[in-house]
């Protein structure tokens, strides 16, 4: 009888730990569902894409977004969007596990960090394709990248900045750049820009260009700036490689009346960075076409899942705005004006 009962609690205990197991692998999948609110394409869903992002820069990620539900429109996919922000608990590479786990059929993520490298072949392990965008990583298990090629990016900014003070003996640049992710490091795609320029510049009579990095904060490059040009008064041009740099740099040489000696390149789009074009504060500054990632990169993925078919480098053209080029310059959502690299 004691051995009965003693058999029957084990098979008891056993039905109720599988159970259990069963309860948390779905409360887990509905968690990797759920932690931000999706958007539905189509009432009938033949594919689910995982859209993860790192928002560093509010208004690109709205284009890239709106991007994304334009090419989702018309097609039977469903997408849900996971957005990163610095100091949250959820990460890029933990909602890139969650979506491995709740079985997505494509990722779409923003490659910022190469550390998420063994979770994108973790996902292809699973059959789960991964496409990344704004920043690559050529050597992982991703099937294809959307986005702009930094490396060029870089290059043209730094042969500008030479034209801009073609003449001057000696030519001393600078060099700021956000450090992003959960603990604050240069990106990918960061390290390519940089590399471009310095290829760019070098040359005789050039120095090693002097490289700050700050939080991607406007507020923070306003002081990285301002330290920068206390110790270095005698800069001839500033490279930012981020909109909020842009932005600041231009602030802190028009407070420190150096307008006329230094050269000001940077990255984005905003009506501040056109008012200091057009008052000759920045000579230009490289924009790219976020909605143009986004449109492209879930064409991409529907196309991979569909028919197999995928393009394994996608690059975005770029525009250099500039005072020429400033009234006709519409909008960031085709190529349509201004000099594309």
């Amino acid at each position: 009888m004691g051995k009965r009962i003693t058999v029957l609690l084990f098979l008891l205990l056993g039905v109720i730990t599988v159970s259990l197991i069963l309860l948390l692998n779905g409360l887990l999948q509905n968690i990797a569902q759920g932690l931000v609110p999706s958007t539905h394409f189509s009432a009938e869903k033949n594919f689910r894409i995982a859209f993860i992002y790192q928002n560093n820069n509010g208004p690109f990620w709205q284009q890239v977004t709106r991007g994304a539900a334009k090419a989702g429109k018309g097609h039977k996919v469903h997408i849900s969007y996971f957005e990163s922000v610095h100091g949250q608990e959820f990460q890029l590479p933990d909602y890139l596990r969650l979506a491995t786990l709740a079985k997505y059929d494509g990722i779409i993520i923003h490659a910022e960090d190469e550390r998420i490298a063994p979770l994108i072949q973790e996902a292809w392990l699973k059959r789960i394709p991964t496409i990344v965008i704004a920043s690559d990583l050529p050597d992982s298990d991703r099937i294809g990248y959307v986005g702009t090629n930094n490396y060029r990016a870089g290059y043209v900014v730094g042969k500008t900045l030479m034209r801009a003070i073609h003449g001057r003996s000696t030519r001393r640049f600078a060099i700021i750049s956000p450090l992003l992710g959960s603990d604050m490091q240069t990106s990918v795609a960061e390290s390519l820009k940089i590399f471009g320029f310095r290829e760019a510049i070098s040359s005789k009579g050039t120095n090693i260009p002097i490289w700050e990095k700050s939080e991607p904060t406007l507020l923070d490059s306003i002081k990285v700036v301002r330290n920068l040009l206390d110790k270095h008064p005698e800069l001839d041009g500033i490279y930012a490689t981020y909109a909020e740099g842009t932005v600041a740099a231009a602030r802190v040489v028009m407070e420190k009346n150096l307008t006329r000696r230094i050269h000001i390149i940077g990255h984005g789009d905003s009506s501040e960075i056109r008012w200091y074009i057009k008052a000759g504060v920045i000579d230009a500054s490289v924009v790219e076409y976020p909605y143009q990632i986004g449109l492209t990169a879930v064409n991409e993925m529907l196309g991979y899942l569909k028919e197999n078919k995928v393009n394994i480098s996608n690059n975005i053209d770029v525009i250099i705005l500039n005072q020429s080029n400033l009234r006709n310059f519409q909008n960031t959502e085709e190529p349509r004006n201004g000099i594309k690299h």
